[in-house]
């Protein structure tokens, strides 16, 4: 429970800028291949709206 604690507090941070990118796009400020290009993710990961996903995914 304890590790599982500090990975998601570890984890958290990130969540951030790819909630700014989501939001971003969802409101047409930029579009999907602008978010893919700055924040250098692929569709999936952009998509998937998961940092921790992102970072699990990248780790295997």
């Amino acid at each position: 429970m304890v590790q599982r604690h500090q990975q998601r507090g570890h984890d958290q941070p990130g969540q951030g800028p790819l909630n700014y990118f989501l939001r971003a796009r969802n409101c047409g400020s930029i579009t999907e291949a602008e978010a893919l290009e700055l924040s250098g993710l692929t569709v999936d990961e952009l998509r998937g709206k998961s940092f921790v996903r992102i970072l699990e995914n990248r780790r295997t």
